[in-house]
C-alpha cells in the first residue's frame, strides 16, 4: 500500500503569494520590471536561494499549479477560435513571430546555461555530452541514445 508523501505547502503559498503581490504591484505602478511574470519568477528564485530549498522539492510541492496550467492553456482555444479570421489574415507576421519567440526562447536558455555552467544532463542543457547532432535524414535519436537528458539539438 502507498503511503502518503508529506507536501510542504510553504512552497505553494510563497509562489501564490508572491503572484498577488507582485500583481498588487504592477497595477499600483505600471513599470515593465514589475510585470507579474517578470517579478514572480526573480522573487521566487532569490526566496528558495535564500532558504535553501532546492528546485527538486519546490517542483514535487508546487505541482498542482502545473497541473492546473493544462486546463488553463486549453482554455485559451476559445478567443482563438473566435479571432481565426484575423490569424487567417496575418499568417506570415503570426508565424515569424513564433519563429522569433522560439529563436529568442532557445538562444535565451542556451546563454543562460552556459553562464551559469550548468551540467550537460540538467533539462536546460542544449545538448548531451554523448550526443552528436543528427543530419535530417538520418533516424531520429531515441530515449536510448540519451539515458538521462533529452536533447533539443538533435531529438
Amino acid at each position: 500500500m502507498l503511503e502518503p508523501r508529506h507536501v510542504d505547502r510553504r512552497e505553494l503559498l510563497a509562489t501564490l503569494t508572491g503572484y498577488a503581490a507582485a500583481k498588487w504591484l504592477y497595477s499600483r505602478h505600471r513599470r515593465i520590471w514589475l510585470s507579474p511574470m517578470l517579478l514572480t519568477p526573480a522573487m521566487l528564485v532569490a526566496l528558495l536561494w535564500a532558504s535553501g530549498v532546492s528546485y527538486a522539492s519546490y517542483g514535487s510541492d508546487t505541482r498542482l499549479l502545473v497541473w492546473m496550467l493544462g486546463p488553463a492553456t486549453i482554455a485559451y482555444a476559445w478567443p482563438i477560435y473566435q479571432r481565426r479570421a484575423l490569424i487567417r489574415r496575418y499568417p506570415v507576421t503570426l508565424a515569424s513571430g513564433v519563429a522569433a519567440g522560439l529563436l529568442i526562447g532557445l538562444g535565451s536558455t542556451w546563454t543562460l546555461g552556459r553562464l551559469l555552467a550548468l551540467p550537460p544532463d540538467s533539462p536546460t542543457a542544449c545538448c548531451h555530452a554523448r550526443c552528436r547532432p543528427r543530419s535530417p535524414l538520418s533516424r531520429r535519436a531515441t530515449s536510448a541514445d540519451h539515458p538521462t537528458s533529452p536533447c533539443l539539438a538533435c531529438c
